[in-house]
This record gives structure tokens, C-alpha cells and sequence, in this order.
């Protein structure tokens, strides 16, 4: 009985050390939305909330919402960057700064503006909502 005791023990053990290893692995390979994960552990944790929060990759955010996403191209250079295309943007302000990836943003320009934009594709369509082209950006420290 007690070698069984010991064997489950250890499995137990085993298990819980496994889901530890790939909890941290899975923060490691994420961006961790630090402002947000340090609210969530002085508050009490939602149910099927994450204890610490990760970024989506393709999203550009203000005071620490989603508030839209980076559908086109990012081009660099001349100390400028270019999101080539935004899409729902409706809750975004280009007046002020937000975040894509680790970097902080101030609007510059934005060349072209759409409600909606609709591009047809070989298998179909793909509609966006709220879409900004060609927005000239520089970096903040």
C-alpha cells in the first residue's frame, strides 16, 4: 500500500510540475500585458480569466484595450513606421498614443480612411470594418 501511495505521489507530483513548465513556457512566448496582470492579482480573478494577461500580437491598443488591428503591412524606416492598414478602428483616437507589439505610437497622418472595405479574393471575400490606410507613425520613447 505504501509503494502505491508513493507512485501516485509522484505522478501527482509529475503532473503538476509538467503544467507549471508549460504555463511559464507559454508566458515566456507571449507579450505580457504587465499594467493588466498586476490589476488582475490585486482583484479578485473573473472565471476564465487568466491570472496573467498576454497581448494579441496583430492588435494596437489604448489604456490597455483592444482597439483595433493591424491588417496590412508594417513598414520601417527614416525613424517613421508605416501600418499599412488598421481595421476595427471605431473605438481608436489618433490624437492619442497607443501600443502595437512593445513599442508606443503617435499618429502622424493617416492617408485614407473606410467604413468598410470589401477585397475579393479567389475563395471568397474579406470584409473590414472601419479600415485606415497608409497611417505614418513614429515611435515614443
Amino acid at each position: 500500500m505504501e509503494i502505491l501511495f508513493k507512485v501516485l505521489y509522484a505522478i501527482v507530483v509529475l503532473i503538476i510540475a509538467a503544467g507549471l513548465i508549460v504555463s511559464v513556457i507559454s508566458v515566456l512566448k507571449s507579450q505580457v500585458d504587465l499594467k493588466e496582470t498586476l490589476r488582475r492579482w490585486f482583484r479578485r480573478i473573473a472565471p476564465g480569466e487568466d491570472v496573467i494577461a498576454t497581448r494579441e500580437p496583430s492588435a494596437i491598443y489604448q489604456d490597455g484595450r483592444v482597439v483595433g488591428s493591424v491588417t496590412g503591412a508594417v513598414e520601417q524606416g527614416n525613424g517613421m513606421v508605416v501600418f499599412r492598414q488598421l481595421a476595427d478602428t471605431s473605438e481608436f483616437r489618433c490624437d492619442q498614443l497607443f501600443e502595437y507589439g512593445r513599442q508606443s505610437y503617435r499618429v502622424l497622418r493617416i492617408g485614407s480612411v473606410a467604413g468598410m472595405k470589401v477585397t475579393a479574393t479567389p475563395t471568397g471575400s474579406i470584409s473590414r470594418n472601419a479600415v485606415l490606410e497608409d497611417v505614418v507613425c513614429e515611435p515614443t520613447q
